[in-house]
């Protein structure tokens, strides 16, 4: 019993110390910046707009709108009504809090249907709150984090609904769900529901294992798949709650913009930074856009803290996050494990065209993610980025190695330090 304690005790400290640091911190720093909570109570009083105008809102009419998908108001509405109530203002930090454990339950679920010890669950549970750019997010309860923290967890119950019971009509509304709150996090949802669907073998009576067959007729067989009886079944229980959703955010456009198309992001007035304006002019999504985006996401490391401007001697804390994002090997270098993954099977093939797709319009956008840690936009793909890596290692190796979990645990100790010592001037 003793072994059995010691053995827990390291990973669910580490588990409770970083969520209570972050719930802390969350807490403290409470700000304006609550564009959902302020929308939530204008959807209970009929109206779809502001009242005045906020940070990052768009113009149209004389009226000011909000750009990003509205399903995190409408989460917020019953918080809203009960605010309303005992005259609480309904912070999105009282709802992200929660919902930063409930990505921790999930994920620890999914590693565990890979057949992970439980400590090794723990831990790559662990990983994914906190030694990724998801820290980031949880860290600070803003509009545009919030919304993360939602699509996030939306992917993972996609995967973990996939990976248990394939419900299609559930599928298919937490994709609607997703393209509710963040197009660009809808887009790989899908892709991974519908791809694995008709390219993924099926497990039949007489054989426990995946049947295959020949690679010369793959293809042939999954799109004579694709027309069968029991995958158009499939594809309209997909289909009919995502359409649904479409139908309706396409009216909330129209009602908002004499559009149905328009989210307001071209008529978003950015106070943010004069760099953001000028990228907007080059395109709302531009090929342009691309080099910027992968430096951000793959090359970019913290920043060096000089002690004065002409010497290179660094104080304390010595280096702080780069606001315009750093690697995603920098705040996740377990994640060069990837390359040690050979991808001979199906789900690793869908899970890299997934991810290749869904990186598309992530890296064309103009918006690179200013005041952001890490590469916060790569947290719309990061869910099946972490279904690959740790069906990877499963593949090769039955538990997690000491080294792993080293370098999990100090990597999302750097985040931590990192996060902290950005914000810190924030609440001093």
């Amino acid at each position: 019993m003793n072994e059995l304690v010691k053995k827990y005790s390291l990973v669910v400290g580490l588990i409770i110390f970083f969520f209570i640091f972050v719930a802390f911190y969350s807490l403290l720093y409470i700000n304006n910046q609550n564009q959902f909570s302020i929308l939530a109570q204008s959807f209970i009083e009929g109206k779809t707009n502001f009242s005045e105008q906020l940070y990052d809102s768009a113009v149209f009419n004389g009226k000011y709108y909000w750009p990003l998908g509205p399903f995190p108001a409408i989460l917020l509405m019953p918080m809203a009504l009960i605010g309303r109530f005992f005259n609480i203002f309904p912070y999105q930090a009282f709802l992200q809090i929660p919902l930063g454990w409930c990505i921790f339950f999930v994920c620890f679920k999914i590693s565990k249907l890979l057949k992970y010890p439980t400590i090794d669950s723990l831990y790559w549970a662990f990983a994914l709150c906190f030694s990724t750019s998801l820290i980031g997010v949880l860290f600070v309860t803003e509009s545009w984090y919030f919304s993360q923290v939602i699509c996030f967890l939306l992917a993972l119950l996609l995967i973990l609904e996939h990976s248990t019971k394939k419900r299609y009509w559930l599928m298919g509304l937490l994709v609607g769900l997703l393209l509710a709150t963040r197009v660009t996090a809808a887009i790989p949802a899908f892709l991974f529901v519908f791809l694995s669907m008709i390219f993924l073998p099926k497990i039949t009576k007489n054989n426990s294992q995946n049947t295959l067959v020949s690679k010369k007729n793959q293809l042939l067989h999954a799109l004579k798949n694709c027309f069968s009886k029991e995958s158009l079944s499939k594809i309209i229980q997909l289909l009919v709650p995502l359409t649904i959703i479409i139908i309706l955010l396409s009216i909330y456009n129209y009602v908002r913009f004499n559009n149905f198309s328009e989210f307001g992001y071209t008529k978003q007035v950015i106070v943010s930074t004069e760099s953001l304006v000028v990228a907007r002019n080059y395109g709302v999504f531009s090929l342009l856009h691309i080099p910027g985006n992968i430096y951000y996401s793959l090359l970019s490391m913290p920043l060096p803290i000089f002690k004065d401007g002409i010497s290179h001697v660094l104080k304390f804390p010595f280096i702080a996050m780069n606001p315009w994002g750093m690697s995603v090997f920098v705040t996740s270098p377990y994640l060069f494990y990837l390359f040690l993954i050979k991808y001979k099977d199906r789900l690793s093939k869908i899970l890299l065209i997934v991810i290749i797709i869904g990186l598309i319009p992530i890296f064309t956008y103009f918006g690179i993610g200013f005041k952001q840690f890490g590469y916060r936009y790569f947290l719309d793909v990061m869910p099946f980025v972490f279904l690959l890596l740790i069906t990877g290692y499963s593949l090769k190796n039955r538990v997690l190695s000491r080294g792993f979990k080293s370098l999990i645990v100090v990597s999302a100790f750097l985040n931590l330090y990192m996060l902290f010592f950005f914000y810190l001037p924030h609440i001093i």
